[in-house]
């Protein structure tokens, strides 16, 4: 099968990281295409882990609307005639002349609950082409399905959840593990990290709050925050205790994630978070907000999920982590490996993935 993913761009996000990890193993039985808007520069270090089957084209898209993607990705489509293509961000939009002229199987991966993926105008024109243009919308949890039932149509059922390649600690490790202990106060610090881009949606201010709160009480932790900073950086530096860091943007995020006690996930709304999978797959125990598809995710046997996005709900749950016996934290973090395992893993995604398109090319 040829299969094209069309992506914005390959920045540091979860939805690219995805769409990186989607098309590796995808092309290990088909030929595969990442078509990426915007050009691939020294700064998009993802893309340094797509492997040699995965052909790369790029459209040299300037920043704002640019009138001149329509045509060049509709040229894309028609030389290269895929069998299918799927869709990421806001690179349905773009899609519009061949998903118009109807001259290939389309599929629209939606990322975030679906009435905050995009805007309204956005929304609307998406609208059409899954009722009537024959684009199918794949949702990545059952939140997220619930979301395109209640913004486009109850017809749209195809879920097939996000998962994430396993990967392996870094060349850099033993200094990330020097750099957070130099973080601790004692040797007996617990370690809650969060990764994440620093914006409004992500909600560190609750975060923040209750880790401070914590560490008024007594309690022996650090919080470590990964991210670029999206408009947030400034106020949450007023606003934190000494025992919070900021650490800005990391290419080897799992050698924090290796390192840390807890993953804390304090968003206000979320679609199926790529780094969350990827805690889960080194056995660090989540304490989160129930924002849209982590609960699907978060059960009592792996983590901690509030039952709310107040602070005193919050802090509940991350308190109950802290005070959680040895024996427990045992076995939740064994319990985190074995759910990633059978299923958040790449490979079970990428063969949903390509059965959902061989029905439709099939089955029309």
């Amino acid at each position: 099968m040829k299969i094209m993913q069309v992506i914005t761009a390959l920045n540091g996000g979860g939805a690219e990281k995805f769409v990186i990890d989607l098309s590796n193993e995808l092309s290990k039985n088909n030929e595969v295409i990442l078509c990426t808007l915007y050009d691939i520069n020294e700064t998009m270090f993802l893309a340094k882990a797509l492997n040699k089957n995965v052909r790369i084209i790029t459209l040299n898209k300037q920043l704002g609307l640019d009138w001149k993607i329509f045509t060049r990705l509709n040229k894309v489509i028609n030389e290269e005639k895929p069998d299918v293509v799927n869709t990421h961000l806001r690179a349905l939009f773009y899609s519009s002349l061949p998903i118009l002229f109807r001259r290939v199987n389309f599929f629209h991966t939606v990322h975030n609950m679906a009435d905050k993926e995009t805007s309204y105008v956005f929304r609307n024109i998406y609208k059409l082409f899954f009722r009537y243009f024959n684009v199918v919308p794949i949702a990545i949890s059952t939140k997220v399905l619930e979301s395109i039932h209640k913004e486009y149509s109850s017809k749209f059922n195809v879920m097939i959840e996000n998962g994430v390649n396993k990967v392996d600690l870094s060349s850099q490790v033993d200094s990330v593990t020097s750099e957070i202990n130099s973080y601790k106060v004692t040797k007996k610090t617990k370690v809650l990290l969060t990764i994440g881009r620093i914006s409004k949606q992500k909600n560190y201010t609750l975060l923040i709050k209750t880790v401070n709160k914590l560490v008024d009480e007594g309690f022996d932790v650090i919080l470590l925050v990964v991210g670029a900073d999206h408009g947030e950086l400034t106020y949450l530096k007023t606003i934190a205790c000494n025992r919070v860091h900021f650490l800005g943007v990391k290419t080897n995020v799992i050698d924090y994630i290796y390192n840390a006690d807890a993953f804390c996930l304090s968003s206000l709304y979320e679609g199926m978070p790529i780094v969350l999978l990827e805690a889960l797959s080194m056995g660090c125990i989540p304490v989160c907000t129930p924002a849209g598809g982590v609960v699907d995710i978060i059960t009592s046997d792996i983590g901690f999920l509030s039952n709310g996005f107040s602070e005193s709900l919050y802090y509940k749950e991350l308190r109950s982590f802290l005070s959680a016996s040895n024996t427990d934290i045992k076995n939740m973090q064994d319990n985190c490996k074995k759910l990633f395992i059978s299923k958040y893993n790449i490979t079970k995604t990428a063969e949903n993935y390509y059965n959902t398109y061989k029905q439709k090319i099939y089955n029309g």
